[in-house]
């Protein structure tokens, strides 16, 4: 073996000018997790050695998955893990790779649920459960429930629950709030009388990219999605391979929202919040909505970037 050539800090320089090449806008950091996943270590093992020589099935490997980060496959999906408020959320293609801008959602909920003890919380389109678990995890207190309609995305959601809680939540399949809207109970009658409607805060991250993008999104493999910027034109950093079902809502992009406001006055309690995340462009329109269908109180909460990223209302 040349051990220069194939000393960890060459492997890695040789890997971000690839990866840099394919379009990331962090092609150094990809590169490095990418390199101390496939040897083991964290990122602060790495750093103290660069200088190591590489095996020749280490360099296979690494070489293996830096091809899967070049056809466009989420750093998320090829690490099978992404951190989202401090935790670590098993993901895979079954579930959109949780988002930084998402954690304004749980600040925000958060702040409402601030003076309110023993709150019911329910998390619609749960996905991979980021959202909801990231707020049991700081409100042991509060009765949180998730729901999503996709049963693969459940099966991530019992997995992150499992593993980052030290109590069972309930996990429904449900079409947004059509299990608690229906005659019939989603669960027994005791687990409904704690953590079923009324609900006192609802969250929601919807599928909020509209049909054309979609298609567009779809038809050109090194197109990708930002959900800082709206519209195709975007320079978008979200691959293609994440599932439709969780980016899809409709002609205008907000097919799911437009069914959430008009049920979920029916699930809440007096003085209970629903918490909405969309693109800046939307936020006007989910505001409106949110008025339309007898929601008060309602405001845009800004993201670090200034961005229009979570609208809300009371009940």
């Amino acid at each position: 073996m040349n051990t220069r050539k194939d000393e960890a800090a060459n492997v890695l320089r040789n890997a971000t000018r690839r990866i840099e090449q394919s379009g990331s806008d962090t092609p150094y950091l990809d590169a490095l997790l990418l390199l101390a996943s496939t040897m083991g270590l964290t990122r602060e093992q790495l750093y103290a050695r660069f200088r190591d020589p590489l095996a020749e099935i280490t360099v296979r490997r690494f070489e293996g998955v830096v091809e899967r980060r070049l056809r466009g496959e989420p750093i998320a999906y090829i690490l099978g893990r992404q951190e989202f408020y401090g935790l670590s959320f098993t993901v895979d293609r079954r579930v959109l790779v949780p988002r930084p801008e998402s954690e304004l959602l749980v600040d925000v909920a958060l702040r409402l649920l601030a003076n309110r003890p023993c709150a019911r919380v329910h998390d619609s389109c749960t996905g991979s459960g980021c959202i909801g678990i990231a707020l049991a995890h700081e409100r042991p207190d509060a009765f949180v429930s998730l729901s999503d309609t996709s049963t693969a995305a459940l099966e991530i959601a019992r997995e992150n629950a499992g593993k980052l809680l030290d109590r069972e939540i309930p996990i429904v399949e449900s079409n947004l709030l059509d299990k608690f809207t229906a005659p019939e109970a989603p669960w027994s009658r005791e687990l409904s009388e704690r953590y079923g409607p009324p609900f006192d805060l609802i969250t929601c991250n919807p599928p909020y990219l509209t049909t054309a993008e979609m298609r567009e999104l779809r038809g050109e493999r090194d197109f990708y999605w930002n959900p800082v910027r709206s519209g195709p034109a975007a320079a978008a950093r979200v691959p293609a391979t994440e599932p439709a079902l969780a980016l899809d809502g409709g002609d205008d992009g907000l097919d799911a929202v437009h069914r959430m406001v008009r049920t979920a006055l029916a699930t809440m309690s007096k003085n209970g919040y629903i918490l909405i995340e969309a693109t800046d462009a939307q936020a006007q329109r989910v505001e409106q909505l949110l008025q339309i269908a007898g929601f008060t109180e309602t405001f845009i909460e800004r993201d670090l970037s200034g961005l229009r990223r979570v609208i809300g209302g009371a009940a």
